[in-house]
């Protein structure tokens, strides 16, 4: 299996945990972040991953809620 999941956008590169902690310390902008690239690109993760993380997936799906909600 590879690597930890990073989140590489434009705008930020780094793991998912740090990019929520820069959204809620207003460090960083959530509208700055496509949350839809971030996805596809976690979902693209998982696809090469060659088994499912259930752990990282649980992570996932925590953290982009949050930042949906907080983009909302």
């Amino acid at each position: 299996m590879q690597g930890a999941f990073t989140v590489k956008t434009e705008a930020f590169e780094g793991p998912l945990d740090l990019l929520l902690s820069l959204v809620e310390e207003r460090k960083m902008l959530v509208s700055d972040v496509s949350l839809a690239k971030v996805a596809d690109s976690f979902l693209g993760y998982i696809t090469a991953a060659g088994s499912f993380p259930v752990g990282e997936a649980a992570q996932f799906i925590v953290v982009a809620a949050t930042l949906l909600l907080i983009k909302s």
